[in-house]
């Protein structure tokens, strides 16, 4: 599972002790984009290794002052300053957990039961009855794909314990809720022994075989994104009302829908990517995981490479430049020395550690700031409003700082004296 967390740290600071070297005990891991013909373990061809990506900061400007990581322990006794608060340490040690829930309950909306005497479940064979929901559909569409396509969710699960549960299989349209699930490869037929007695073989068919992680599923699901724009769930057996908190039945966020672990190797983890052997394919057997925990206080390895949180891929191009290291632009300070070649994260008050990138109009590679800039208030000069695209009927209403329309973010102007910028993700959890 791999949840994308950024953070945006910035301190008023000044001086406190000297800085201690960063010595590896030697403990750690391989970190492996997985080109090893068993697997697709980390798509990220750069870095293979997200110790490349690692930098730090010193926001050391104000009587608060501290050394900054974007990974691990943001704040580590292993580099100083370290939490510092005039000549004290009071938070020498910062880690950052972050927890998601694995599915949202089908109870936080409103679901009516139909058959095909009802206009909107008309496609449904007799005897077939289903559970619809229009509000369900609205919140699977609040995330869309590459097609436009509701995308928030990527499946139903059923069976909730113990944040376990069960896929259900998802059918290609509401008139196949309920239908069998085989076909006969011989012609047609009803069951699998008339199919067997006229010489064919009973198989899945291809939309079940596509989703076969589900294909003896008790739950059946539909989202109809033309006509209705719905939700459709089919029981096939243990029926119960969705519209319940104890239903047991919830839609799985992105994050818990991920392919089934098939191996656990010293080097790396293999996972079910199906017959294709290709991950995020539809045949793979994807399975529910439920919540996921991400933190960074447990590592007692040093340099730490088994944290949760690590520097995000492409970190030393995308947020900062290696262009300048720690000793180079601090190494005048008490916290560290000229010898000190680690990489540093960007400050906005040394453009020397802005990533770079080409300028289209000059044609020229420039420094930029790769975070945000903070608001300024133009509630006082209408004149500016609609360059700075200040809505005038809103701000209007009443021109003070409190009210939050008459605030635009304005380029260069940065939110405290020193603002430091980093980007981590758990993408090497465990």
């Amino acid at each position: 599972m791999k949840l994308n967390k950024y953070i945006y740290i910035w301190l008023l600071l000044s001086f406190i002790f000297t800085a201690a070297p960063d010595e590896s005990d030697g403990v750690g891991e391989h970190f492996d984009a997985g080109h090893n013909g068993l697997s697709r373990i980390g798509d990220y061809g750069y870095p293979n290794n997200p110790m490349n990506d690692r930098a730090k900061g010193f926001s050391i400007q104000g009587k608060a002052r501290s050394a900054l990581l974007n990974y691990g322990a943001y704040i580590d006794w292993d580099y100083n300053p370290s939490g510092g608060w005039g000549n004290y340490a009071y938070l020498p040690s910062v880690a950052f957990m972050a927890g998601v829930p694995g599915y949202l309950s089908s109870s936080d909306f409103t679901w009516e039961y139909c058959d095909n005497t009802n206009s909107v479940c008309e496609e449904l064979a007799d005897g077939v009855s289903v559970w619809y929901s229009t509000d369900a559909y609205d919140a699977w569409s609040e995330a869309l794909n590459n097609l436009g396509q509701p995308n928030r969710f990527s499946g139903i699960v059923y069976n909730i314990e113990n944040d376990s549960g069960d896929l259900s299989l998802k059918r290609s349209a509401i008139a196949n809720l309920g239908a069998s699930r085989f076909e006969c490869s011989e012609g047609s037929a009803n069951n699998q022994s008339e199919c067997e007695s006229n010489g064919g073989e009973w198989n899945y068919k291809s939309e079940v075989l596509d989703h076969a992680y589900a294909s003896e599923a008790n739950f059946e699901w539909v989202i109809d994104t033309s006509d209705e724009e719905a939700i459709f769930i089919y029981m096939v057996e243990d029926e119960v009302d969705p519209n319940n908190s104890d239903s047991k039945v919830g839609f799985v966020y992105p994050w818990a829908f991920r392919p089934k672990l098939d191996a656990r190797f010293d080097e790396y983890d293999r996972y079910d990517y199906g017959v294709d052997d290709e991950e995020w394919t539809e045949d793979d057997y994807y399975q529910y995981y439920g919540a996921n925990t991400a933190e960074s206080w447990m590592s007692r390895w040093n340099p730490k490479t088994n944290t949760d949180w690590h520097a995000s891929t492409k970190s030393s191009v995308n947020t900062h430049s290696t262009q300048y290291s720690a000793g180079d632009l601090f190494g005048n300070t008490i916290y560290t020395g000229d010898g000190d070649t680690y990489p540093l994260l960007a400050h906005s008050n040394y453009p020397t550690t802005w990533p770079i990138s080409l300028n289209t109009e000059t044609l020229e590679d420039e420094p930029f700031w790769p975070g945000w800039y903070g608001d300024e208030y133009y509630g006082d000069d209408p004149d500016l409003w609609i360059d700075a695209g200040i809505d005038a009927a809103l701000c209007g209403s009443n021109p003070s700082r409190t009210n939050p329309e008459c605030w635009k973010e304005l380029a260069g102007r940065f939110i405290s004296d020193s603002d430091i910028y980093m980007e981590f993700d758990d993408r090497w959890a465990h």
